[in-house]
């Protein structure tokens, strides 16, 4: 079943290849689709790093051992979640 995630016509490989070339300066319809999704993952108020915000609050410091599988995933979304520090 497909989610629809991967639009071929442009970027068959996928969210990092879109961003290469988006980067690189090429421009498409499913810009706006993509630059969403990221927002709403590892944006600033992106669920993904929200949810990694305050387990390091919660533990009160930023360890490497919580959430690694969410930490890869906002890796793939270009967020370096060793940055995040409790506030």
């Amino acid at each position: 079943m497909s989610k629809s995630w991967i639009k071929e016509q442009y970027d068959p490989y996928g969210w990092i290849e879109w961003y290469c070339n988006f980067y690189n300066g090429r421009r498409t319809p499913d810009d706006l689709r993509q630059i969403n999704r990221w927002k709403k993952s590892a944006g600033p108020k992106g669920r993904f790093r929200n949810q990694l915000k305050n387990k390091i609050k919660e533990v009160g410091k930023n360890d490497a051992k919580i959430y690694p599988r969410l930490r890869q995933t906002l890796l793939h979304w270009g967020f370096d979640s060793r940055k995040l520090t409790v506030k």
